[in-house]
């Protein structure tokens, strides 16, 4: 019974650890597909911080393209985006 139990203890661990992870890399996939979903054009994202630890969440390098019959640099550009709201206060 004990082994059972640490086995679903380290099972547990090891799942708060990969989310902890990779929460920023999947808001930054979900940034990129539902933005370009939505608008129609390529947007990128450098990098996501959801503030796991801290309460300071950041965007880098938002870039929003124009549509294809535009050949001039991206319709957007902003360097980072901040917010006083770690992942806690974003999910309630």
């Amino acid at each position: 019974m004990l082994r059972i139990l640490l086995a679903l203890v380290a099972v547990a661990v090891t799942a708060v650890v990969i989310i902890v992870v990779c929460v920023d890399e999947v808001a930054e996939s979900l940034l990129e597909r539902s933005g370009s979903d939505a608008l129609g054009v390529e947007v990128t994202v450098e990098s996501v911080d959801l503030g796991i630890i801290d309460d300071l969440s950041v965007i880098r390098e938002l870039a929003v393209a124009n549509p294809a019959s535009f050949a001039a640099p991206p319709l957007l550009r902003i360097e980072e985006i901040s917010a006083a709201a770690g992942l806690r206060t974003l999910l309630g």
